[in-house]
């Protein structure tokens, strides 16, 4: 990892990449299996989902600690995390997933319809020039 790169940078290539990666994979499956174009959808809010349970974990897990009597702190932190961070994280999310599950969409298909689209064509082809 290069020094001169903020770790912020690094972070939000890896949500970029994981939102976008993993809705690649959902479009893939759905595409490939001949499933419908509602599943891209289900599987990018799944993929959505992640992030906001992982920052909701990792606060929870981080925030144990001895506390001074009027711990008022970790309470607004906590409404701030459900109230902000967690509906922001999915919307992107789901955007970025949805993006990379349509790319998949597009750029594949079952191997069923492939074989209609191009095998017949070619056969007949090859077959007229014999």
């Amino acid at each position: 990892m290069p020094e001169n790169t903020p770790i912020e940078v690094w972070f939000l290539a890896a949500f970029i990449g994981s939102c976008v990666g993993l809705g690649f994979a959902s479009g893939y499956l759905a595409r490939k299996r001949g499933w419908g174009t509602g599943t891209i959808g289900v599987g990018s809010t799944g993929v959505a989902l992640l992030w906001p349970i992982i920052v909701l974990a990792a606060f929870l897990l981080t925030s144990r600690g001895p506390c001074e009597p009027p711990c008022d702190a970790p309470v607004y932190v906590f409404t701030g995390i459900i109230t902000i961070v967690v509906p922001l994280l999915f919307v992107v999310s789901f955007v970025l997933a949805l993006v990379g599950g349509l790319i998949a969409w597009l750029r594949f298909r079952p191997d069923d319809a492939t074989e209609q689209i191009v095998g017949r064509e070619r056969r007949e082809r090859v077959s007229q020039l014999k």
